[in-house]
């Protein structure tokens, strides 16, 4: 489902750069992971947001690595469609951020 020059943007990493493309998506999930020793995510909810985006909710839930230590909260990832792929993909650690992004309001 993700176009092959989809761009990645996460609000969560401080001083993050984007990421584009297959490869770019990968990098992204495994630079994140480092950080944990377990991730999951629950709860997920899809909304419409207009013609081209969706909106997914989700509690992300994770175990730091070497400290044991869980957290839990709610987060949010915005995706832009074109043609049935996600052309691009926006994670936000804040659902209302999110929503507000595209006009939704929580």
């Amino acid at each position: 489902m993700l176009a092959q020059e989809i761009e990645i943007e996460d609000t969560d990493i401080p001083d993050a750069e984007h990421s584009w493309g297959h490869d770019g998506f990968v990098k992204w999930v495994a630079r994140w992971s480092e950080s944990w020793e377990s991730w999951r995510v629950e709860d997920i909810e899809v909304l419409p947001a207009g013609e081209e985006h969706a909106v997914g909710l989700f509690r992300m839930v994770a175990t730091g690595r070497g400290s044991g230590i869980e957290i839990a909260r709610g987060d949010a990832i915005v995706c832009r469609v074109r043609c049935r792929k996600i052309v691009a993909l926006t994670y936000y650690n804040d659902q209302q951020r999110a929503l507000g992004a595209v006009g939704l309001t929580g």
